[in-house]
């Protein structure tokens, strides 16, 4: 059979140094850095963003985004709610 004479690859012979990890942290670095922007648009916490970045955090934390009453909305639908005064004649 093919498969039984196959040797396994020896991934201690492919020496990559840090480029990868670098390169992962870069990636990371950058992605928090959006998130916790995106975070900060709906008027929360940017610090939030943070939460995103863990699997099953990041959920959870995106289901109580998109469920949530968002501090931004909120303040727009107290102005757009007030009653207007009326002028005196």
């Amino acid at each position: 059979m093919f498969f039984a004479a196959a040797q396994e690859f020896d991934w201690s012979k492919l020496n990559l140094g840090w480029i990868p990890l670098a390169w992962t942290g870069l990636c990371l670095l950058f992605w928090v850095i959006i998130q916790c922007r995106i975070v900060g648009k709906t008027g929360n916490s940017p610090w939030l963003g943070i939460l995103w970045s863990l699997p099953v955090l990041g959920f959870f934390f995106q289901v109580w985004l998109v469920l949530a009453d968002w501090p931004a909305t909120r303040t727009n639908r107290r102005k757009s709610t007030a009653k207007p005064k009326r002028r005196k004649k």
